[in-house]
């Protein structure tokens, strides 16, 4: 299949993540969030979003979850 969105990623952004440099996918948007923290993540209808505001609504989202009784999913079996 021809990846043709990869044309438009900016200069420096790879076209693929190594996994194992990654516990987790929560791991790589941290580390993401906070390597690009002043960049703008998303942009909507006019309005932005940077790395940091992301990371903390993402944070506040988390702990709303946890208040509703949301708890750590379990691995999935082999």
């Amino acid at each position: 299949m021809e990846k043709i969105w990869l044309k438009n990623y900016p200069t420096g952004v790879p076209a693929e993540i190594n996994i194992n440099d990654y516990a987790s996918l929560a791991d790589l948007f941290n580390e993401s969030c906070e390597r690009h923290a002043s960049s703008t993540a998303y942009i909507s209808m006019g309005q932005s979003l940077s790395y940091a505001q992301l990371h903390e609504a993402a944070r506040h989202f988390a702990a709303w979850l946890q208040e509703q009784g949301a708890t750590r999913a379990r691995a999935l079996p082999s």
